[in-house]
């Protein structure tokens, strides 16, 4: 019997030990657990994928593409015209600099803790700013994207009012008319609520824009004989300034580079989509713009569709932009939308009513304050020039460059810090002349219709 007790005894100590282990290990496995739960939840890594990150690679990249193929996309015979051989030339260069500025940009919203693992900081443009100098910066950055992104979609419109214009003349509406209908279409699309449902509407205007590439071939092969290399201006100094406005512009992607990479599920292949939308977007703009002005040269218009005789190429061209259009307006106002709702001033007011409400509100308001400057400037290419000149200056170069240096000053090499240093110098002193003759143009282009 004693014999049997020990033996039971050794038994169930034995089991007890292995219990124990079993008890241990499923601890530490359930410590892993809560890690990773942890990390999931509270802190954002580039490998991981955020609270709401449902993009794909491909859904970033049409995304990206149909951000990047925006409003200065018409626009890029008339900058020919006004550039010459430096507006070639921008063509192929400025989207390198874009592409390493993300780079720089994205890299400054992590930062590297204990275990090198790289921890998302910032999302915002103001945690960006205030990384830059806490307090004002943020404000300043943060009101500066704002006023870009608008600027943008007011170009979106006046373009949709003046293709429509164009190319249905013999309907009794003015371009002002049509760009007030374009406001009204645009409404329902404020109301998407996530980038993954936009990047349909990116893929639908994408196809839009690569049909009215393959018209604009079309076309200007079918007019070769017209075609006259001469009037390609080799040097004009007022006129380059405007054109590498309207070039930047199209080229200028940094605005949602925060919020584009945040929605991506793997936020390791936004390098990729970056590369990838740009590399797309070099094909489109350098074949409309070439095959654009040689086919009109010296009387290419500021968007070049206008150009077209009417009919039904000059219709079909017109409308798929006209659809492109209307489908990238979200893009350019969700930011603010995002923006507006998250501020202290409309948290308070949607404390008194619902948040229904309070969407409707800030999202009508938003788009009739586009619509009201839309009417007032009507100028595409100008409005274009200016926006390139300062707003995506700002954000395609001072911004990543000195959020860069400031937080990864100690990581950077003496070369490193060279080159943002030059690239902060040059595009200071281009901001400040694009600028000027773009506010004169415009000017006087007002002052001539009176």
């Amino acid at each position: 019997m004693k014999q049997g007790y020990r033996n039971l005894s050794q038994v169930s100590e034995s089991d007890e030990e292995t219990v124990l282990e079993l008890q241990s290990s499923d601890a530490e496995s359930s410590s892993d657990d809560e890690s990773v739960s942890s990390e999931n939840s509270g802190i954002e890594t580039e490998n991981a994928a955020s609270p709401g990150a449902t993009s794909s690679t491909w859904k970033a990249t049409m995304n990206l593409l149909n951000y990047i193929e925006g409003v200065g996309l018409l626009a890029l015979p008339y900058s020919i015209k006004k550039g010459g051989i430096t507006a070639v030339i921008s063509l192929f260069l400025l989207p390198i600099i874009s592409w390493y500025a993300g780079k720089l940009l994205v890299e400054s919203l992590y930062n590297n803790d204990e275990k090198k693992r790289k921890i998302r900081v910032r999302s915002t443009w103001k945690e960006i700013g205030d990384a830059i100098y806490p307090k004002y910066a943020g404000k300043i950055v943060a009101w500066n994207q704002h006023i870009g992104f608008v600027l943008a979609a007011v170009g979106y419109l006046i373009l949709c009012g003046s293709l429509t214009s164009h190319a249905l003349p013999t309907v009794s509406l003015s371009q002002t008319s049509w760009t007030c209908v374009a406001a009204l279409l645009i409404l329902p699309t404020m109301f998407l609520k996530s980038y993954s449902q936009i990047a349909w509407l990116s893929t639908i205007s994408i196809v839009a824009i690569g049909l009215t590439t393959a018209l604009t071939v079309w076309y200007g092969a079918k007019n070769l004989d017209n075609w006259d290399p001469r009037t390609l201006l080799f040097w004009d100094f007022e006129g380059v300034f405007i054109s590498l406005g309207i070039t930047l512009l199209s080229y200028g992607v940094a605005g949602i580079i925060p919020s584009v990479e945040k929605s991506m599920k793997n936020k390791s292949d936004f390098g990729k989509a970056l590369a990838s939308a740009l590399a797309a977007s070099v094909v489109i703009k350098v074949i409309i713009a070439v095959f654009g002005f040689l086919t009109f040269g010296s009387k290419t218009d500021e968007a070049i569709l206008t150009n077209f005789p009417v009919g039904p190429l000059s219709i079909t061209a017109s409308i798929s932009l006209v659809i492109s259009s209307l489908l990238s307006i979200i893009l350019c106002l969700r930011p603010v939308c995002e923006s507006l709702d998250e501020s202290t001033f409309f948290s308070e007011i949607a404390s008194d009513i619902s948040n229904t409400i309070s969407n409707i509100i800030i999202r009508v308001s938003l788009v009739v304050i586009t619509l009201a400057i839309a009417i007032f400037l009507p100028h595409f290419a100008l409005i274009a020039a200016l926006v390139g000149s300062f707003q995506i200056v700002f954000s395609e170069f001072w911004i990543p460059f000195l959020v860069h240096l400031k937080v990864k000053y100690h990581e950077l090499s003496r070369l490193q810090i060279f080159a943002d240093v030059i690239v902060l110098v040059f595009s200071s002193a281009f901001s400040v002349l694009g600028n000027y003759f773009s506010v004169k143009a415009l000017v006087q282009a007002r002052l001539n219709r009176f």
